[in-house]
């Protein structure tokens, strides 16, 4: 027979939980079908408004039936003043940040009052700005329904939200599935990096009850298959690395085209290789590309890459004794700026021109 298993959402009491170890301290102000989040640091007095960090306001709207509208997110740059500190501007080194919370608290209440959809709208202010808010929210589980502009197709839009942007939509209880059981991550994360004697409200985070505790190390989101083997045992994800574009990135997709064979080395790499593809408009068969081995091959083979070699054994150093120069001796090597030079020495001694970007 079957059961059926109510899978149990995140609630208002953990995220101010999260916030509180976050250093935080979310009030909320509700008014029929509205709704404001303000954000303010832990130990602010309650009176002082001045504090502010960030609020947010949404409403639920009739029509759509009960379509929650995230109307404004807004969160003062400057943190350093206010008892509020990050480390970093990446949330997988810090956790999510004052959006993440209050957007969560916002979404939770919705939930509560039966809405399964949420849209807001991504403002073009610059365009910098607009693509990092677009991956902000994507990276949150928000798809682009349409872009919002100045023409007269887009007069109803701009009359609902004020201003031009991108138009985004998420389904509430898939946000709920992917980011509960993250919530939880972060938040025994949190608490490990505070320490079981570490004070965040005005008594003790706990951080565990006697039992270990293990560290993954990876980055955030990477750790999935060991987190499949280490079933059983309690686990928390606290990343020791971060990867980031390089000075050379913007020089990738010309270079394509300019070399005979493109050396790939890791799966990351891949990804960047990839990503450069799909800017310079090649696909498969349009480039020539060597892979340091399976592992490198799976995310090129998945896009229809098929490298058309592979060492004997999986390092560098042997790629650069092996790869034949029958595909030609012009090597573009996408790499990390922490990576050795044995592949490209290697290749050189052996009379490739190698470019290292």
């Amino acid at each position: 027979g079957r059961r059926n298993v109510q899978m149990s959402q995140m609630s208002t009491s953990e995220l101010d939980e999260y916030a509180a170890m976050c250093g935080l301290r979310i009030d909320k102000i509700e008014k029929g079908i509205s709704l404001r989040l303000e954000a303010y640091p832990l130990r602010a007095p309650s009176d002082d408004k001045e504090a502010l960090l960030g609020y947010l306001e949404a409403f639920i709207r009739p029509i759509p039936f009960k379509l929650f509208q995230l109307d404004t997110i807004r969160v003062k740059n400057q943190r350093q003043n206010t008892g509020y500190k990050r480390r970093s501007d990446n949330w997988t080194i810090d956790g999510p940040g004052i959006s993440f919370i209050m957007g969560s608290m916002a979404l939770v209440w919705a939930s509560e009052k039966g809405c399964t959809e949420t849209q807001l709208l991504a403002v073009k202010d610059s365009e910098t700005m607009h693509e990092i808010l677009i991956r902000l929210y994507q990276s949150f589980g928000f798809k682009v329904l349409r872009e919002v502009g100045d023409d007269n197709a887009s007069v109803p839009d701009r009359l609902v939200w004020g201003a031009v942007g991108t138009l985004m939509a998420m389904n509430i209880p898939s946000f709920m599935q992917v980011w509960t059981p993250k919530l939880k991550k972060l938040m025994k994360t949190a608490a490990l990096r505070a320490g079981p004697d570490s004070d965040s409200r005005d008594g003790k985070i706990v951080s565990g009850t006697g039992s270990s505790l293990v560290a993954l190390t990876r980055e955030m989101g990477a750790n999935d298959k060991l987190l499949a083997r280490l079933a059983g045992l309690e686990c928390v994800e606290l990343p020791c690395i971060a990867f980031a574009s390089g000075e050379d990135a913007n020089k990738l997709p010309s270079a394509l085209t300019e070399h005979d064979i493109v050396v790939v080395t890791s799966p990351q790499a891949a990804n960047v290789f990839l990503s450069g593809c799909e800017k310079a408009g090649l696909g498969p068969g349009d480039v020539t590309i060597a892979s340091v081995g399976a592992g490198t091959s799976k995310p090129l083979e998945a896009k229809g890459f098929k490298p058309v070699f592979e060492p004997s054994d999986s390092t560098a150093e042997t790629l650069a004794k092996e790869l034949s120069d029958q595909w030609g001796t012009r090597v573009l090597y996408p790499s990390s700026s922490l990576a050795e030079t044995k592949l490209e020495t290697g290749l050189s001694e052996r009379g490739f021109t190698v470019t290292r970007l």
